[in-house]
């Protein structure tokens, strides 16, 4: 067996040291980037700039509904603490407290994205300035590589402005159809009314628009023309009165 001297063998351990510190710091190099900051912190990074500064409410809960995160439009918004409402389970924060429907939809959104389902819904909730407010509500299951549900993810935007202009937009649309059903029946009053005189009217009567055309005409004119009423209305009043020829000149003329 060959030995070496005890300096060859020190200097082969120093080298396999060295080795796997120049391993360690060869990953660690690699996952930076031209900067020379660690990917894995430009990553946090975005998502936490994502998180905190979105217009969305986020939150994160654990499969049995207990909040363990929220950002910090929902704290703000709803004038919490998050000491105040870590832990507790999601439907008995202070969001929901003003709505005991929104509370039970809560249940029902854990339970479905436990189940791996999402669940989405218009919920009201509460602000720190009162009133009341409609959110945009999505519950989500967040899974693993294997596909196991991890953790909750409940979202939300408020939809408060758009369920105000629906709402009087359909108030509007509303009380036009009121409006026209109510013009509707006054005209069919009216025309009642007018064909109740023109029928009680002894002398023959033709009415018509300003174009001569024929809108309406009494049973004497209907007797003495031997036309039913059926058969003269949208007609001209010279296509009644005049020789035929004569009507045939006068359309011509008018054409």
């Amino acid at each position: 067996m060959e030995s070496y001297p005890e300096p060859v063998r020190k200097k082969a351990a120093i080298l396999k040291s060295g080795a796997v510190r120049s391993a360690s710091v060869d990953r660690t190099r690699r996952s930076r980037t031209a900067t020379g900051v660690n990917s894995v912190e430009v990553l946090e990074a975005k998502l936490h700039a994502i998180y905190q500064q979105s217009l969305i409410f986020m939150g994160i809960l654990d499969l049995d509904g207990r909040l363990l995160d929220a950002n910090q439009l929902a704290y703000d918004v709803c004038g919490v603490h998050p000491e105040e409402v870590i832990g507790k389970r999601f439907w008995d924060t202070d969001w929901w407290r003003g709505s005991k429907h929104s509370q039970a939809c809560i249940k029902k959104a854990v339970a479905s994205a436990a189940r791996g389902e999402v669940y989405r819904a218009d919920l009201h909730y509460t602000r720190a300035t009162g009133g009341e407010y409609v959110v945009d509500f999505v519950m989500s299951p967040v899974r693993s590589s294997t596909g196991k549900v991890l953790f909750l993810a409940p979202l939300g935007m408020d939809i408060t402005e758009r369920k105000r202009a629906e709402a009087e937009l359909a108030r509007l649309n509303s009380h036009l159809e009121k409006r026209s059903a109510q013009r509707t029946a006054e005209l069919i009053e009216s025309q009642a009314r007018l064909q109740a005189v023109t029928s009680s009217i002894h002398d023959g009567l033709v009415i018509t628009d300003l174009d001569d055309v024929i809108q309406d005409i009494n049973p004497r004119m209907q007797t003495l023309l031997g036309y039913s009423r059926e058969e003269v209305l949208g007609k001209r009043v010279y296509e009644l009165f005049l020789p035929l020829g004569e009507s045939a000149k006068i359309r011509e003329q008018n054409r």
